[in-house]
């Protein structure tokens, strides 16, 4: 599916579990396709729509069934990311996805596989949202972790989304 169509299912509100996160498609489209790391695909949508538009995506998680919804349109990595380093030299991607998935140390893990001017685009919830405090981040949390980045989207209520860009 082209880059119109899927602005125009945004624009209608169909925003079903096929669909890609808006913060991957805005993010994304501020680079030229190149190697994408998707971590903790869920069921896969981002990665798919990052392949379709030209992207060569790895999807890394923890479920098989999830690296089997996406390995059609991505190469695929099971491996236990709130255990495990990530098996990739430094400045390997330009962009890196983490959606709606929290563990803090793969931040870090992000923005060293990060190349320079590459961008990570984050999701995650906040306390204000109704989630288990377990797996949620202060308001302006998500923020501060890109000290240093130039910060290209930031947003937040009750869930923040940055997408911010490696310093060359």
């Amino acid at each position: 599916m082209g880059i119109e169509k899927w602005d125009a299912r945004f624009a209608a509100g169909d925003h079903g579990p096929a669909d890609p996160a808006a913060l991957v498609v805005e993010g994304s489209q501020r680079l030229s396709p190149g190697r994408a790391l998707h971590l903790a695909l869920g069921a896969g949508r981002n990665a798919a729509y990052l392949a379709s538009q030209g992207w060569s995506v790895v999807a890394v998680d923890g479920s098989v069934e999830a690296l089997r919804l996406t390995k059609a349109r991505a190469s695929v990595l099971l491996m236990n990311l709130e255990r495990d380093r990530l098996p990739f030299d430094d400045e390997t991607f330009d962009l890196v996805c983490i959606i709606h998935f929290l563990h803090r140390p793969l931040f870090a893990e992000a923005q060293r596989v990060t190349r320079r001017g590459g961008v990570i685009v984050a999701s995650i919830e906040t306390t204000r949202s109704k989630m288990n405090r377990a797996y949620t981040i202060e308001p302006g949390e998500l923020r501060s972790i890109f000290g240093g980045w130039e910060i290209l989207i930031d947003r937040e209520d009750e869930t923040a989304r940055v997408a911010a860009k490696k310093r060359y």
